[in-house]
């Protein structure tokens, strides 16, 4: 399987995990397309905390190694990594290659 697979599987993952601590009328949807800030998010901020907690978590245990979704840099970024479920894997996908020198 290849890593962006693993990767958007664990994210999928997560969100399944936070889904079955809401109301089902607010379940995030499970796409690539998902909107995570913006007027079309399904959650609030705190929604969003939890979620990327749980991505950090269960990317990490997915690919063996540590992953931080969070920092300064990051939060500046000229392209919102967190717009998306699929830009947050790829956001992902690219800072693995990056630290590994890959």
């Amino acid at each position: 399987m290849g890593t962006a697979k693993r990767i958007m599987d664990a994210i999928f993952t997560a969100v399944d995990e936070i889904n079955q601590t809401l109301p089902p009328a607010n379940h995030i949807p499970k796409s690539e397309d998902t909107a995570l800030m913006g007027p079309e998010s399904a959650i609030d901020s705190l929604g969003v905390v939890l979620l990327i907690v749980a991505i950090e978590q269960k990317v990490s245990q997915a690919l063996g190694r540590t992953v931080v979704l969070t920092n300064n840099m990051l939060m500046s970024a000229e392209e919102n990594p967190f717009k998306t479920l699929g830009a947050l894997r790829d956001h992902i996908l690219g800072s693995i290659g990056k630290n590994s020198g890959e």
